[in-house]
């Protein structure tokens, strides 16, 4: 493989690929790379390729894919991949932050420093522009930690309950702050919608600037006709120049925690694993199983992460898991710490002599007030709740079981581990539950969050994934 990098200033994570460090593209230039990874601060065209002529992998580095302006053609050409799914909660951490530094720079009475500015955000009405991953996340913190109300203008509507579908111009009308978290090439906002905005309304960019320019917004904010704007969207030392105490100009950090960084170059490094597999022809497993049919199992009773031990199904689906991989090159076996999966990987291990690590972050699901009561009766009482999961693929998604965890929480929770451990081992077995393992074999096949959903898995089926083809088949014992 022959790797070159573009304005990729952290890339010494890919030394033991000898990178070709490329600084700007010279258009007579011929590069010879196979694989490139490419700033996604700067466009890409299809038409661009002629100067990697043989190019097999693009590796897009960043969340937005704006700058690639010809995706299509791009895909139909060359591999593309994104690392668009890594920075989920250190956004919200970074979001909240210049929110605050913002209200601190406010000239109001409570210049002291003893002042909680975090209760400035209590109660406000936000304006969502996107509902994306990353959309979602900010969104919901504000909405849990700060009981803000939540208007959000994206695509589509998703029929979430604690969420209102609105117009743009809603939110440029009622909200105190209208966060744009859309990728560019699916948005844009008329800079006309300025003229209609309530007096009190702050605008925060974290995406491109594209999607309603600085330019635009700065002359509403300096008349005072809204109250501000915070962003990291812009390069140009002249609209840095625009920064005062009402608009805030932040410097691009907002991916840059120690986890998140980790993650960014873990899920590079694993495409670049792929890339190699496939490159040599050689092959690497992942198999995922369920633990062994539990008594709550067999009366229908929500476990979570309470427990119940195995049936004698269970325990003979776990003696037939063996016999299946005896026949396979397992190496390392990673397990849930909830009691079932560990009296399923203790049979294994009486026959599978290899390590064993306990992953914290692979627990079941958390169910709630549902754990330990029937399911029958839970789905009677909670109808509602039910039927708008049926029909609703983003409610299933998003909205958590009462007291307890969404589908989206548990993508938050096991993303690095599976990055690290996909990374770092071949053939190599999972031992975890129903629906945490549909969000693992998501991760490492690249589905997307609404795909990895419908992953479903019985107690005596184990799924094989082909690292390097992203394929999986499942196995009934």
């Amino acid at each position: 493989m022959r790797l070159g990098t573009y304005n990729i200033v952290d890339s010494e994570f890919l030394r033991a690929y000898t990178p070709q460090i490329i600084g700007g593209l010279d258009s007579g230039e011929k590069y010879p790379c196979d694989v490139l990874i490419w700033n996604n601060n700067y466009d890409f065209h299809s038409y661009m390729l002629s100067s990697f002529p043989n190019l097999k992998l693009f590796i897009n580095w960043g969340t937005d894919d704006g700058n690639l302006k010809d995706e299509e053609d791009l895909q139909k050409k060359v591999t593309l991949k994104k690392v668009d799914f890594y920075a989920q909660e250190s956004m919200c951490e970074y979001v909240l932050m210049l929110m605050v530094a913002f209200e601190q720079a406010q000239e109001k009475d409570f210049n002291n420093e003893t002042f909680d500015h975090t209760k400035q955000l209590h109660g406000k009405k936000i304006g969502m522009l996107g509902l994306g991953k990353i959309g979602f996340a900010v969104a919901n913190v504000l909405y849990k930690t700060f009981h803000c109300s939540i208007l959000y203008n994206a695509t589509n509507d998703h029929g979430l309950p604690r969420y209102l579908f609105a117009s743009k111009e809603e939110l440029f009308k009622t909200c105190d702050y209208l966060i744009i978290a859309a990728k560019s090439k699916d948005c844009s906002v008329d800079p006309a919608l300025l003229d209609i905005a309530n007096s009190n309304l702050v605008i925060l960019n974290i995406s491109r600037d594209s999607i309603l320019p600085l330019t635009a917004i700065y002359p509403y904010v300096r008349t005072h006709k809204i109250r501000g704007f915070i962003g990291d969207v812009t390069h140009d030392p002249a609209q840095k120049n625009m920064a005062s105490h009402r608009i805030l100009i932040a410097p691009k950090t907002g991916y840059q925690t120690e986890e998140s960084v980790r993650i960014k170059r873990n899920i590079a490094l694993f495409y670049l694993k792929q890339y190699v597999l496939r490159e040599k022809g050689k092959k690497s497993f992942v198999y995922v199983a369920r633990h062994g049919e539990t008594e709550w199992n067999l009366q229908k009773i929500y476990q979570g992460t309470h427990d119940s031990p195995l049936s004698a199904t269970g325990e003979e689906q776990a003696k037939k898991i063996t016999d299946i991989l005896a026949h396979k090159k397992i190496t390392h076996i990673f397990t849930s710490p909830l009691g079932r999966a560990q009296e399923t990987v203790a049979i294994l291990a009486e026959s599978l002599a290899v390590p064993i690590t306990t992953v914290h972050t692979f627990k079941e699901m958390d169910f709630g007030i549902f754990q330990q009561r029937s399911q029958r009766q839970m789905q009677e009482l909670f109808a509602d709740f039910f039927a708008n999961r049926k029909k609703n693929l983003h409610y299933k998604l998003f909205i958590p079981y009462p007291a307890g965890e969404s589908y989206f929480d548990i993508y938050l929770r096991v993303l690095a581990a599976v990055m690290d451990i996909t990374l770092h081992y071949d053939d190599f077995l999972i031992v975890g539950h129903e629906s945490v393992n549909r969000i693992i074999r998501g991760i490492i096949t690249g589905k997307s969050l609404l795909e990895m959903i419908e992953n479903r898995q019985k107690n005596d089926e184990v799924v094989i994934i082909e690292v390097s083809k992203n394929t999986e088949g499942i196995i009934t014992i």
